[in-house]
């Protein structure tokens, strides 16, 4: 720090505020309706209020990214002291530019667009601006390199090299430079690192239309990243993501950064320009906005997808699952989530619920079905109704042509096995089996006590017991012809307390029928059988377990037999608003 400024700061430390170029007295005063001396106002209280110098310096941003002068006032540390010690000034956050920040409202593209029209280059940071990962955050594809190939302490052994190059080095660092400090046994991950970039980058539908435009519009697009991905790997992601660009400028490449402006200095000299004709967009406040508008480069910060997902309001179930679930599936489902819901803002409400929650519930359980299935030699699957119409038809759409295994939809409902109970012994409640007879048996009725059901059974017992021996010849007829000459079968249901699906299998495929596959069960059960939950279901999962249903089953009506053609006898019409919004879940 020179004299002078040490001895100016103790003798008038209002003269350093008013020889700033980071002040302006007069839009000081006009922004925040000063009468008095704009300067000695800011020094003695306006900074305490976090009003900022000028629209070039942040009273609040310098201070939450200094936490070290906290007390300090933020222009006068920053003259003195600040600029010496390399500490960066913060433009404020203002207009257009983060709006979606400050008041979770859509990107401004309008705003955009009409910025392209003005420049003659337009530049975009890469990585969460360009292209996405399926990860919320860049190190997760860390963890799923180290469970893919099962190299234990690999994510933790990957982001302590990154930091042990840089600290060794000095100097931005590349991938090479951070694998020669990671342990040998992790080495031979490295390509396969690139390899999954390159595979798992795609283009951010976000930021997509304003590429477009600029190359609409002729202007020269290039690349502006801080990465340790070369330029060559940085053009195999970019190209692999639909985007051809003039220029690509990496910070390994040429040991400047973003973040310290460096970078767009070596840009614009490269390209031959002044800094008014260039735009620069990115998701990086310091990196993409602040140092480029340092720079007199026109820059907008642009959002994070999963940030435009979890400003909104309506989407805070997703943020609550995320905290209590901060893991690697977590984070794939809810950047998938984030793509999905930003893209298809428009799609009815049920679709985007389907995709959202019903999507994972399926793919995560239906990988749970195919893996035992396999393991068990199944050699075909019986999905039951209702709750596996659903998972039936996602089964044969995305995992038939990888498993090959046949499958059936098959008419196992409690109230077409009790239909047939008299003959297969599978229930003794009356109540239940006049329930369902009433329904093509119109003089029957239904009593509060055992005592009166018995005796209202043995009044028309001749019909009772006619009607329940077609149903149980024709449930029989229909479960040997979907299994025709399979010899180990497997029911797929969602959940249960007492396995009634599977005991009726049982009973009409005998040996043949091997196990029962449920995505939670109440009870436990003698029957062998798989369950995706890792513990018997209880109380507390009621309302997971009927959402889940809600999801998964079928719109048709309940199922209350089969007739002589083997097609299912229903117990009353089909409500068609119910349709209509079961056919949008399973849309998403």
């Amino acid at each position: 720090m020179a004299i002078f400024d040490k001895l100016l700061l103790k003798l008038n430390p209002k003269k350093v505020i008013e020889r700033s170029p980071f002040f302006d007295g007069k839009w000081y005063a006009e922004k925040y309706g000063i009468k008095t001396d704009p300067a000695r106002h800011y020094l003695e209280e306006g900074w305490l209020s976090d009003y900022d110098p000028s629209d070039r310096f942040s009273s609040k941003d310098y201070l939450i990214n200094n936490p070290d002068i906290r007390g300090i006032n933020p222009l006068l540390h920053y003259e003195v002291f600040g600029k010496n010690e390399g500490r960066r000034p913060f433009i404020p956050k203002q207009g257009t530019v983060n709006s979606y920040e400050a008041e979770k409202i859509d990107i401004p593209y309008d705003e955009y667009f009409r910025q392209i029209g003005e420049k003659k280059i337009v530049s975009f940071d890469v990585f969460d601006t360009l292209v996405i990962r399926p990860f919320v955050r860049a190190e997760e594809l860390f963890v799923y390199l180290e469970k893919k190939y099962a190299l234990a302490g690999f994510s933790a052994a990957r982001k302590k090299a990154e930091a042990d190059a840089r600290e060794k080095l000095r100097k931005e660092v590349n991938l090479d430079e951070i694998y020669d400090q990671i342990d040998e046994r992790y080495r031979e991950l490295k390509e396969a690192e690139i390899e999954h970039e390159v595979r798992f980058c795609h283009a951010n539908p976000l930021i997509l239309p304003v590429y477009e435009k600029a190359r609409e519009q002729n202007r020269r697009v290039i690349a502006t990243s801080d990465m340790y991905l070369d330029g060559s790997i940085v053009k195999r992601i970019l190209e692999g993501s639909g985007y051809a660009m003039d220029a690509i400028y990496v910070s390994c490449d040429h040991n400047r950064t973003k973040g310290s402006g460096e970078l767009f200095d070596h840009v614009l000299n490269e390209e031959n320009a002044k800094a008014e004709e260039m735009i620069h967009f990115g998701d990086n406040y310091i990196s993409d906005y602040s140092e480029a508008r340092r720079k007199n480069i026109s820059a907008y910060q642009t959002p994070k997808i999963v940030d435009q997902l979890l400003s909104r309001e309506e989407n805070s179930p997703y943020l609550s699952f995320y905290r209590l679930h901060d893991d690697l599936p977590a984070s794939i489902c809810l950047a998938q989530i984030s793509e999905h819901l930003n893209l298809k803002k428009d799609e009815p409400y049920f679709t985007g619920i389907g995709y959202a929650m019903g999507g994972p519930l399926v793919l995560s359980y239906l990988n749970f079905v195919c893996d035992r299935a396999r393991e068990d030699g199944i050699d075909k699957l019986l999905f039951v109704s209702r709750d596996g119409y659903c998972l039936k038809q996602i089964y044969e759409k995305y995992f038939l042509d990888e498993v090959k295994i046949p499958c059936a939809y098959a008419f196992l409902s409690r109230a077409s096995i009790y239909s047939a109970a008299l003959q297969n012994q599978l229930t003794e409640d009356l109540k239940k089996i006049l329930s369902i007879a009433k329904l093509d048996i119109a003089d029957i009725e239904i009593h509060e006590s055992a005592q009166d059901n018995r005796q209202e059974y043995l009044d028309h017992q001749a019909k009772i017991d006619a009607w329940s021996t077609k149903r149980d010849e024709n449930l029989r007829k229909h479960l040997e012809a979907i299994s025709e000459s399979f010899d180990r079968l497997a029911t797929v249901d969602m959940f249960s307390g007492n396995y009634t699906s599977q005991k009726g299998a049982v009973h009409y495929l005998k040996d043949r029928l091997a196990e029962g596959f449920y995505a939670g069960n109440f009870a436990d059960c003698e029957l062998r059988h798989r369950s995706f939950a890792k513990r018997l279901l209880g109380m507390r999962d009621n309302l997971p377990v009927k959402m889940s249903e809600f999801l998964v089953t079928s719109y048709e009506p309940s199922i209350i037999g089969v007739d002589e053609k083997g097609d299912a006898i229903y117990e009353s019409v089909q409500d068609e608003k119910r349709m209509k919004r079961y056919e949008e879940i399973m849309a998403g």
